[in-house]
């Protein structure tokens, strides 16, 4: 055989065979769950999103940063589950341009940061049940996770934004919600407390578990031996969808009514 065409077989295979090694490097990198996946949060081929190592301190980090633009954070996505009655997106009904949280969310706030502080691990535990309510894990389905699967896992469609997502779901549960007029035309507005006049037209049940909920927040305390986020991860797994009538008075502004 010619020495030339000896030489140029064996320079081609050479090349294929680099060429097949950069190929499979490739595959790996992409297929399997790139290095910005590393302990994020997914979904399991049950269905269930499990919580990684350092997730809760991501979100943590959002919760302290003042930084971050208010529009990241506006839960949209969470809010967008509570139902409408009486207008569309586009076109919203004057009864329906604000979301009303029932248990404050400056106070779900402070409790979760006290909570993860002591305890990770625990807190952990409790965030992925949390994350594993059918509201917020059919919203991390629908809306943040990817369509594919890697190495059997479903990871955020946005990786990066896993201590947004995570803030947005704590702070944003659509059981704690309710749709109703701009709070300037409210007669009966809490500002940044409990919201009283909502949780009163609410049923008996409903207010027994969001009782139970908001008895955790409020003993938040350093000393407590209790796992006061457990407690109240089970009391809102307990809430129903909170439903409202708002009744416009004389002065043109609105109350709360049972529906």
């Amino acid at each position: 055989m010619n020495s030339g065409i000896i030489c140029s077989y064996w320079s081609y295979l050479s090349k294929a065979i680099a060429s097949e090694e950069v190929r499979k490097n490739q595959i790996k990198k992409n297929h399997h769950a790139p290095k910005r996946y590393i302990s994020f949060l997914y979904q399991d081929e049950s269905g269930r999103i499990k919580v990684e190592e350092d997730d809760s301190n991501k979100m943590i980090a959002v919760m302290g940063n003042r930084r971050i633009k208010s529009s990241q954070v506006t839960g949209r996505f969470f809010k967008q589950a509570v139902p409408r009655r009486l207008g569309t997106i586009k076109n919203p009904h004057e009864t329906e341009i604000h979301v009303h949280h029932i248990i404050p969310q400056c106070k779900i706030k402070l409790s979760i940061i006290e909570w993860q502080k002591r305890s990770t691990e625990e807190f952990d535990a409790n965030l992925e049940e949390y994350l594993n309510l059918p509201p917020i894990r059919q919203i991390f389905v629908n809306s943040l996770l990817e369509k594919k699967t890697r190495d059997g896992k479903v990871f955020l469609n946005k990786p990066e934004c896993t201590g947004i997502n995570l803030y947005n779901a704590i702070c944003w549960y659509p059981r704690n919600l309710v749709r109703g007029p701009h709070r300037v035309l409210r007669n009966k507005d809490p500002l940044e407390n409990f919201d009283t006049e909502i949780f009163s037209v609410q049923s008996v049940n409903y207010q027994y578990a969001c009782t139970k909920a908001w008895n955790a927040i409020q003993n938040n305390s350093e000393n407590s031996d209790k796992d006061l986020f457990r407690i109240c991860v089970e009391a809102l797994g307990d809430l129903e969808m909170p439903e409202v009538r708002w009744v416009k008075g004389e002065n043109g502004k609105y109350d709360a009514q049972k529906y």
